[in-house]
């Protein structure tokens, strides 16, 4: 399997980053907002209708060709949280956002009942998304360029180093993934989130719970490189984690968890082709599976979620009998293209601070620091329910908006809120990127948190700031410490003993994503310009 990886006596590790094509990605964005932004001070804001076509359009296609060049570059991209944020652009700020000039009129009719949105509105918020993706990318290539590692030369011999180690790091991963995750997820996570909970469940807490999901990932590599026994394992855990995500009625976690199997297989044998119609499957099941399930489950029981397995399998027998729910109001609305679109929430956002009503939601920046069990009256991040209020004078259980990242920054500081939050999102999709690449290169699956938790921050560009771009970067940091100060000197010590290594043997392992090692005198000619053991990636050295 890792043959492919060495394929000569001396080769440089890297994933190549196409400059390039991003710096014309840039040159092109901003060519689009000067384009609406001179169109809109010429024509006062009137005739946008062919804007309001061009620029989603524009901006979908631009951000789908670069996601392309950089799969196309490296297959390694599928790492690289800024492939999955182009994706999800094209999808809500282009796809979303050509509802109002091409959906059927009920489905525009629907956006509008949650706030109404004129042209001349609509073309605010395309300029809103522009600027947006804009400022991110910059900022995450600027990042790039200047925190750009070290190139390190492998040898042959790393290939079968990082294979013997790989299948060591794989079961220790699987092990404290399910120890921790399973009980959390199922004796926890999952009760609070039917309703059998009176108590608030800390982020941190619902965080180690998603790791039994990450654990999908090892298990495949380990079933598909190693051993078929680790096959029915692989497909129970599959199995409990879709059915979970079923009664909890979430689509987030369907998604997660087909996420996470289509890059096991990829990690096992790149194949873009089968990415591809991976991804398309995924928007495909959202779209006319999970979204119409989920609102007609939801319509149906009056709550979130259901409150057990029985319930779910009788709404489930239910949906088979009567199909996909029809909205006696706007009766043709295609309630996917509805889910896509942000335009409306992103509109409200931007005339609520130009009306002198900015947002809170950022400032609550400083409780991500405070775990929930230290401070219990601790407001709940995010602010959908809070959000759906100041729009409607009215909450109901399964009404939960939000503006997405941009338009919350907007809602907070108007234009400089944008590029502030844009910045702040590409600087750590950077950062991902660089630390996840050799985590997933050197096979440590122990850190495979922090990989994924980057993948997530590219992917949730709807959500909300601080809980997304802040409390997740920070559960990925003390994971990383956490795995460094006590599994990993364990693990070392164990490979040690079953491989009968020595100290300066056990120099031969570039240990520069995220690991914290000691020092040693020697160094083999294996691998040259490893990063200093005293200072891992995840501080910036290399």
């Amino acid at each position: 399997m890792f043959s492919g990886q060495v394929k000569s006596n001396q080769m440089e590790a890297k994933s190549p980053l196409p400059v390039g094509a991003i710096a014309w990605h840039l040159a092109f964005l901003l060519g689009l907002v000067l384009l609406q932004v001179l169109w809109a001070s010429a024509m006062r804001g009137k005739d946008v209708d062919w804007l309001n076509l061009f620029v989603p359009m524009s901006l979908g296609v631009a951000n789908l060709l670069l996601a392309w060049k950089l799969i196309r570059t490296s297959p390694s991209a599928i790492w690289n949280p800024l492939f999955w944020l182009l994706l999800v652009c094209a999808l809500f700020y282009g796809m979303g956002q050509l509802a109002f000039p091409l959906a059927h009129p009920d489905t525009v009719q629907r956006i509008n009942s949650l706030y109404f949105v004129n042209p001349e509105g609509l073309a605010r918020t395309n300029l809103l998304n522009t600027v947006g993706v804009m400022t991110t990318v910059a900022a995450y290539l600027a990042t790039s360029l200047l925190a750009k590692p070290r190139s390190r030369r492998i040898g042959s011999g790393a290939s079968e180093l990082f294979d013997r180690l790989g299948v060591t790091e794989a079961r220790w991963a699987l092990w404290v993934f399910l120890l921790i995750g399973l009980p959390i997820k199922y004796l926890l996570q999952l009760p609070y989130d039917l309703g059998l909970m009176n108590w608030v469940l800390p982020g941190s807490i619902k965080h180690l719970g998603s790791l039994s999901g990450a654990a999908l990932v090892p298990l495949y590599w380990l079933y598909k490189t190693h051993s078929v026994w680790y096959r029915l394992p692989f497909f129970v855990l599959l199995g409990a984690e879709l059915v979970s995500a079923v009664v909890e009625l979430s689509k987030l976690d369907v998604i997660k968890t087909l996420l996470f199997v289509a890059i096991a297989v990829h990690l096992v044998k790149p194949n873009l082709k089968r990415l591809a119609v991976s991804g398309v499957a995924i928007i495909l099941l959202y779209a006319l599976v999970l979204s119409p399930f989920v609102n007609f489950s939801r319509a149906v029981i009056g709550r979130a979620a259901t409150t057990g397995l029985s319930q779910a399998m009788d709404v489930v027998e239910l949906y088979k009998k009567s199909g996909p729910p029809v909205d006696s109001v706007y009766p043709r609305a295609q309630s996917w293209w509805v889910r896509l679109c942000y335009a409306n929430a992103e509109l409200f956002a931007m005339r609520e601070y130009d009306r002198g009503r900015p947002g809170s939601t950022i400032w609550k920046a400083p409780y991500a620091l405070i775990p929930r069990f230290l401070m219990p009256d601790k407001p709940i991040m995010t602010s959908g329910f809070e959000f759906n209020y100041l729009i409607r004078g009215h909450t109901k259980i399964d009404s939960s908006h939000g503006p997405g990242v941009f338009g919350e920054g907007y809602w907070h500081g108007g234009w400089f809120g944008v590029a502030a939050v844009g910045m702040v999102v590409g600087v750590l999709l950077a950062w991902f990127h660089r630390v996840s690449i050799p985590i997933i290169e050197e096979r440590r699956f122990l850190l495979l948190p922090v990989v994924l938790t980057g993948l997530l921050c590219g992917l949730r560009i709807d959500t909300w700031f601080v809980p997304t771009y802040l409390g997740g970067p920070l559960q990925a940091l003390v994971w990383a410490l956490a795995i460094n100060f006590t599994i990993r000197p364990v693990f070392e010590s164990v490979v040690r003993v079953e491989q009968n290594w020595d100290g300066p043997e056990r120099a031969d392992r570039p240990d520069g994503a995220l690991g914290i090692v000691k020092e040693s005198s020697q160094t083999s000619p294996m691998v040259q310009g490893v990063p200093s053991r005293k200072y891992p990636i995840l501080f910036g050295k290399s």
